[in-house]
């Protein structure tokens, strides 16, 4: 009977991947859906497909993107030696099949994430090394993927880029950060009110109280990166892959506010976390974190140093970097990137 079940979902996993598009060049560009559990969800492949060596983007949120977030001028040269999948998770992006509340929890995200990999297995070989590209919450998704039955055996690397893999402990080293650094800010003179006003908060509130109070952290934080003059801001111009759906706009607001309006998952998130379990992952892992990321603390890399089970883990810390390294610092990141692939592709 397990044999039965576990023959029929990979039949629907497979199935559920178009097949129309499948290049195999130096210059892909593939758009295809998965489907899982009442979420149709776009991926699309782009670069070099013939090195077989995919890098999975799995993006923050949750309720971001990939597609128009991710798939920017910073990915150009991972494109030109691999492949790039972008794929916009559920309720996320351009994803397919309204609110699905009922499905929108980690244990779900978790299977659409086993769904995609096992897509791309078949789509363009078995052979090929899928590495996955986490970024923020995707951190958070990649972990919970990674320490799943035998899950991480699909893939060849961990790419964490200021994951939140552990969100308590995300929430207590914020505090912490927005009080040591915004002192040493306002003490030299340094946006005084403003460094004020989230120093104040900081000091008379508890982020693990309930959500609503870590959520007024998370916003605090990206403000305190907004104020770091080390941090070097820049505004690349977007690829308009969303073009490929005339719907695309309004799925943007429909699955924004899906996950937004989600209690039960900002419930689940705010007692999610595995570094209990990060000892059962074997596989090589590459942590990437700004030094002045206040949504994900750099403590938290070393949260993933000191108990992963990995033979290979290293951890790199970009010092004009916040939350988004791979826009301040691009030609570093990607070269870490690189250098990591090329050792396990």
């Amino acid at each position: 009977m397990k044999n039965i079940i576990a023959l029929s979902t990979l039949i629907f996993l497979f199935s559920a991947c178009q097949k129309e598009e499948i290049t195999i060049s130096t210059n892909a560009k593939d758009l295809f859906y998965v489907k899982n559990k009442g979420a149709s969800m776009p991926i699309l492949v782009e670069g070099n497909t013939s090195q077989k060596a995919f890098v999975l983007v799995v993006h923050g949120g949750p309720g971001s993107d990939a597609m128009s977030t991710m798939n920017n001028t910073f990915m150009d040269v991972l494109e030109g030696k691999y492949a790039v999948a972008y794929w916009d998770q559920r309720n996320g992006g351009n994803t397919q099949g309204g609110a699905n509340h009922d499905n929108l929890n980690i244990a779900t995200m978790t299977e659409d994430l086993r769904a995609v990999v096992l897509t791309l297995k078949s789509r363009y070989g078995s052979n090929i090394s899928v590495f996955l590209y986490a970024h923020s919450f995707g951190g958070c998704l990649s972990a919970s993927f990674l320490t799943k039955s035998n899950y991480q055996t699909l893939v060849k690397g961990w790419i964490d880029i200021d994951g939140a893999h552990n969100f308590p402990l995300m929430d207590t080293e914020s505090k912490k950060m927005q009080i040591a650094i915004g002192t040493v800010e306002k003490n030299a003179g340094r946006n005084v009110a403003e460094w004020t006003s989230l120093i104040d908060f900081a000091n008379n509130n508890n982020p693990r109280e309930n959500p609503t109070v870590s959520g007024k952290f998370n916003g605090n934080a990206y403000t305190a990166i907004k104020l770091i003059d080390e941090v070097n801001k820049v505004s690349l111009p977007k690829v308009n892959d969303l073009a490929y759906s005339p719907n695309s706009l309004l799925s943007r607001v429909i699955n924004f506010n899906s996950v937004y309006f989600n209690n039960g998952l900002e419930q689940e998130l705010f007692n999610t976390e595995f570094s209990s379990k990060l000892s059962t992952i074997k596989t090589p892992t590459l942590c990437l974190f700004g030094k002045y990321d206040f949504v994900v603390p750099p403590a938290l890399a070393d949260d993933v140093m000191a108990k992963i089970g990995s033979t290979f883990k290293k951890k790199v810390i970009f010092n004009n970097s916040g939350h988004d390294p791979y826009l301040t610092e691009t030609v570093k990141l990607n070269a870490e990137i690189i250098a990591f692939i090329e050792q396990f592709k």
